[in-house]
Order: C-alpha cells, then sequence, then structure tokens
C-alpha cells in the first residue's frame, strides 16, 4: 500500500466493512449466501446467519472491491471475478462495537459456480425480502428456513 507524506487526521474514524450478497437460483426460488457467525463471547451477534464479509485491512486491501472479493473467498470459498456495488451504509448503531460504515457488493451466480469449500460454515438459504431501501441490507435480509429448521431472525452485519 503506498503511503503518503501527509499524518492521518487526528479524530475518531468509523470502522469500515464490505458485505457481499450472493444470489443464486435453486428449484426456481432465489437463494442468499448466508455465512454462520462464530459463538464466541467477543462475537456481537454470535450463532447468527449474516452475510459474508468482514472488516477493510488498510494494509492489505488495494479498493473495496478487492476486499469483498478475497472475503467472500475467505468465508465461503466461492470465487468470482465479478461484483457490483449496491451502496453504502453508516451509523452509530449499526454495530455494537462503533461507528460503522459498509459497502455492499452483490452479484447473481450461476448455482453450479456457488459451490461452498468444505467445512466452511455458510449456505444457501431462500430469499425472503431485502427490506428497506435506505437501511443495510445486511440488517434486512430475511431468511426462510425449511420446515423444522429453527428461525434465525434477521442477519446481521459481519
Amino acid at each position: 500500500m503506498t503511503k503518503t507524506a501527509f499524518p492521518a487526521p487526528n479524530y475518531p474514524r468509523p470502522l469500515t466493512t464490505v458485505d457481499v450478497v450472493i444470489f443464486t437460483a435453486l428449484e426456481e426460488q432465489l437463494q442468499v449466501l448466508l455465512v454462520k457467525r462464530p459463538d464466541g463471547p467477543k462475537d456481537p451477534f454470535p450463532g447468527r446467519w449474516a452475510l459474508p464479509g468482514g472488516f477493510v485491512d488498510v494494509e492489505k486491501d488495494q479498493s473495496l472491491e478487492a476486499c469483498a472479493l478475497h472475503k467472500l473467498k475467505e468465508k465461503t470459498g466461492v470465487d468470482t471475478s465479478y461484483l457490483e456495488q449496491l451502496g453504502s451504509w453508516g451509523s452509530a448503531e449499526r454495530d455494537p462495537r462503533g461507528w460503522s460504515a459498509t459497502h455492499v457488493y452483490f452479484a447473481l451466480l450461476p448455482h453450479a459456480s456457488v459451490q461452498l469449500e468444505r467445512g466452511a460454515k455458510a449456505g444457501l438459504r431462500p430469499h425472503r425480502y431485502l427490506g428497506d431501501r435506505h437501511r443495510a441490507p445486511t440488517q434486512q435480509v430475511g431468511v426462510q428456513l425449511p420446515a423444522g429448521v429453527p428461525a434465525v431472525g434477521r442477519v446481521h452485519a459481519t
């Protein structure tokens, strides 16, 4: 990463994340790819389903899109060369760890290309709705699970 001679401004900065919405069709139903968050005490939403994504690493990530592509591959094993930026959302209430902004990317991929890595804590879930266009998809994606599978509620930011 290129460094400049200018010092960074001395004021609080928001957490910066990317989230990826991968859609695919399976059995004539639109599906969304989700990951299971860790159950650890340090996770703000333990055990919940979420969109794949994560924090931008300013030392490694050359762009938001590059970060989104590598987070998708890292968390699900899904590799794609195409993502489209959907939008950006942020607020003081979005993440309990602090003021955060997320940059959301999406793609519609053929089901055959959404092959999850063995052991990945990820899965396809029937898509029900995206919700209000003024709120982040990570706060609005609803999942409708097959009978017998407990409801997981809303999907939270990664």
